[in-house]
């Protein structure tokens, strides 16, 4: 334990409060200021739509559909009607405001309903699979899904360089050599605990802002609904919920994250070089991010960036990705047997 602790305090030895604190900042912002999905259609229309829906049956909400889009079909159908009969004096001024208030109504509303609309033949389609479905505020949500499945270059960033920093610490200390010199500083375990625990510390700092950001946007009660009924995420798993895939997701970027560390240790194991350690992590990481969607998803699934993004659940690769983490850790651990010997 002693040893874990002298690695531990390491990581103290640069501004390292400040970095993790400009990292939830710029994490904060980018969500904010991230582009999000523009719509067609009023979202409080929609909303509202939405509302009513959700308290009908499967099979009313179909009875419902068709009222309201005769409904509409009716008032904007009549516009050349009512605008003869009132120019030919068949209905009076009143009759005639009152149908242009109630077409402003119908015209304001068919484009949120064309959505409704094409949401309800969606989840006809899942409930025929034996999905269940139900009608929720989902335009939010998208955007915090979507959120989600991008990498935190911030984060990704904050691991590479404070880990190269406490590596790289005994030798900017002149302390290499005195460290070396003991049985337990030239073991490579007690630097790699220290890493792990370091990354799982920090990364719960940062699911802190991902939290708040979903409660920003979003209800409790919307973490039961399935992502799959949102349509543009209908490749993910029907046993999804949106908490299910928070949690999974998170999950999962912490596990590849502290695989980040240990292949960041690797890499100074073979190099002892700080500048060249960060150059070769940077590119390792960061080339494949930038290339993602020239890549195959095959070759994309092999680099460590790729996995670090958050669409691993949305497309339920999970199976694969678990599998090339384990050849990353068997891969890194075989490598750092050797150098050791």
């Amino acid at each position: 334990m002693k040893m874990i602790k002298f690695e531990i305090k390491k990581f103290l030895i640069f501004p390292i409060f400040i970095f993790l604190a400009i990292v939830l900042v710029l994490k904060y912002m980018n969500y904010l200021y991230m582009p999000k999905s523009q719509y067609n259609f009023s979202i409080e229309i929609y909303n509202d739509y939405i509302n009513t829906l959700n308290t009908l049956s499967f099979e009313e909400q179909k009875e419902w559909i068709e009222t309201e889009m005769q409904h509409l079909t009716d008032i904007l159908s009549k516009k050349d009607e009512m605008t003869s009969a009132y120019t030919s004096e068949k209905i009076t001024l009143d009759q005639f405001s009152d149908y242009q208030t109630e077409y402003m109504k119908a015209e304001a509303k068919k484009p949120a309903f064309d959505e409704i609309k094409q949401k309800y033949e969606y989840y006809t389609s899942l409930e025929d699979k034996g999905i269940k479905t139900e009608f929720f505020n989902d335009l939010t949500v998208r955007d915090y899904i979507n959120y989600l499945a991008k990498a935190d270059y911030f984060f990704i960033a904050f691991v590479i360089f404070t880990v190269v920093q406490m590596l790289s610490a005994d030798k900017e200390n002149k302390m290499d050599e005195m460290v070396l010199t003991s049985y337990n500083g030239r073991l490579h375990r007690y630097k790699i605990i220290a890493i792990f625990i370091f990354i799982f510390l920090t990364f719960l700092t940062t699911v802190t802002v991902d939290i708040i950001l979903y409660f920003r946007d979003n209800s409790i009660e919307l973490l039961n609904c399935k992502v799959c009924n949102i349509e543009i995420f209908r490749e993910c798993g029907a046993w999804i919920t949106i908490k299910n895939y928070i949690f999974f997701t998170l999950l999962l970027k912490l596990v590849w994250s502290i695989v980040l560390g240990y292949f960041v240790y690797l890499i100074y194991a073979l190099t002892d070089n700080k500048i060249v350690n960060l150059v070769i992590d940077i590119a390792f990481i960061y080339i494949p991010l930038m290339l993602k969607n020239v890549l195959s998803d095959a070759v994309s699934q092999c680099f460590i960036g790729s996995q670090l993004c958050g669409d691993v659940v949305l497309h339920s690769t999970v199976n694969t990705s678990m599998i090339v983490f384990m050849i990353y850790v068997i891969l890194i651990t075989a490598v750092l047997i050797l150098l050791k010997k």
